[in-house]
Protein backbone atom coordinates (compact mmCIF):
# COMPACT_ATOMS: atom_id res chain seq x y z
CA UNK A 1 0.00 0.00 0.00
CA UNK A 2 2.60 2.43 0.75
CA UNK A 3 4.76 1.80 -2.85
CA UNK A 4 0.97 2.78 -4.55
CA UNK A 5 0.56 5.74 -2.35
CA UNK A 6 4.25 6.96 -2.53
CA UNK A 7 3.96 6.93 -6.81
CA UNK A 8 0.90 8.66 -6.98
CA UNK A 9 0.93 12.25 -8.32
CA UNK A 10 -2.09 13.53 -5.74
CA UNK A 11 -0.67 12.21 -2.49
CA UNK A 12 1.87 14.39 -0.59
CA UNK A 13 1.77 12.75 3.47
CA UNK A 14 1.18 9.63 5.01
CA UNK A 15 0.51 9.70 8.53
CA UNK A 16 1.17 6.57 11.10
CA UNK A 17 -0.04 7.56 14.16
CA UNK A 18 1.87 5.65 16.77
CA UNK A 19 5.86 5.16 16.26
CA UNK A 20 5.68 2.97 19.30
CA UNK A 21 3.52 0.28 20.58
CA UNK A 22 0.72 0.90 23.13
CA UNK A 23 0.06 4.58 22.48
CA UNK A 24 -3.25 4.12 21.82
CA UNK A 25 -6.00 2.05 24.19
CA UNK A 26 -2.60 -0.26 24.50
CA UNK A 27 -2.91 -1.36 21.22
CA UNK A 28 -0.03 -2.52 19.26
CA UNK A 29 0.01 -0.55 16.79
CA UNK A 30 3.11 0.92 16.38
CA UNK A 31 6.23 0.44 13.55
CA UNK A 32 8.32 -0.40 16.99
CA UNK A 33 7.90 -2.53 20.08
CA UNK A 34 8.07 -1.08 23.49
CA UNK A 35 11.49 -1.82 24.07
CA UNK A 36 12.28 0.07 20.89
CA UNK A 37 12.98 -2.68 18.99
CA UNK A 38 12.30 -2.85 15.39
CA UNK A 39 9.15 -5.03 14.26
CA UNK A 40 8.73 -6.35 10.49
CA UNK A 41 6.50 -3.66 9.08
CA UNK A 42 9.08 -0.90 10.58
CA UNK A 43 11.97 -3.05 8.60
CA UNK A 44 10.08 -2.75 5.38
CA UNK A 45 9.66 0.56 5.17
CA UNK A 46 13.31 1.72 6.35
CA UNK A 47 14.16 -1.14 2.98
CA UNK A 48 11.41 1.41 0.75
CA UNK A 49 12.46 4.63 1.75
CA UNK A 50 16.23 4.23 2.13
CA UNK A 51 16.83 1.95 -1.39
CA UNK A 52 13.30 1.61 -3.31
CA UNK A 53 12.80 5.20 -3.12
CA UNK A 54 15.75 6.47 -1.73
CA UNK A 55 18.86 8.71 -4.09
CA UNK A 56 21.88 6.74 -3.41
CA UNK A 57 25.23 8.05 -3.86
CA UNK A 58 26.36 7.39 -7.12
CA UNK A 59 28.13 8.76 -10.11
CA UNK A 60 26.09 10.20 -13.27
CA UNK A 61 27.38 11.91 -16.38
CA UNK A 62 24.94 14.61 -18.27
CA UNK A 63 24.41 13.70 -21.70
CA UNK A 64 25.67 16.10 -24.94
CA UNK A 65 22.70 19.05 -24.24
CA UNK A 66 24.31 19.24 -19.95
CA UNK A 67 21.07 16.84 -18.91
CA UNK A 68 21.51 15.36 -16.22
CA UNK A 69 19.32 12.42 -15.52
CA UNK A 70 17.97 11.36 -12.09
CA UNK A 71 15.08 9.48 -10.31
CA UNK A 72 14.87 9.99 -6.85
CA UNK A 73 12.32 11.21 -4.35
CA UNK A 74 11.72 15.37 -4.40
CA UNK A 75 13.91 17.35 -1.99
CA UNK A 76 17.11 19.15 -2.60
CA UNK A 77 20.31 17.41 -3.87
CA UNK A 78 23.87 18.47 -3.72
CA UNK A 79 25.96 17.67 -6.73
CA UNK A 80 29.63 17.86 -6.92
CA UNK A 81 31.92 18.28 -9.83
CA UNK A 82 35.13 17.10 -10.57
CA UNK A 83 36.41 20.14 -10.58
CA UNK A 84 35.64 20.89 -7.10
CA UNK A 85 32.77 23.30 -7.85
CA UNK A 86 28.95 22.01 -6.02
CA UNK A 87 25.63 22.80 -6.85
CA UNK A 88 22.43 22.29 -4.95
CA UNK A 89 19.26 21.47 -7.01
CA UNK A 90 15.95 20.91 -6.24
CA UNK A 91 13.89 17.78 -7.90
CA UNK A 92 10.18 18.22 -7.57
CA UNK A 93 7.77 15.44 -7.41
CA UNK A 94 6.79 15.34 -11.07
CA UNK A 95 10.67 16.28 -12.53
CA UNK A 96 12.18 13.39 -14.83
CA UNK A 97 15.97 15.34 -15.52
CA UNK A 98 17.37 18.43 -14.69
CA UNK A 99 19.52 20.71 -16.99
CA UNK A 100 22.75 21.82 -15.28
CA UNK A 101 23.54 25.60 -16.34
CA UNK A 102 25.87 28.19 -14.96
CA UNK A 103 28.18 25.89 -13.06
Amino acid sequence: MYSQLYAHPSVEAITWWDMQDGNWLNAPSGLIRRDFSEKPAYKKLKELINKEWGFQKQDIITDSQGILKIHGPEGEYLINFPDKKEKIINLNKLQKSIKIIDI
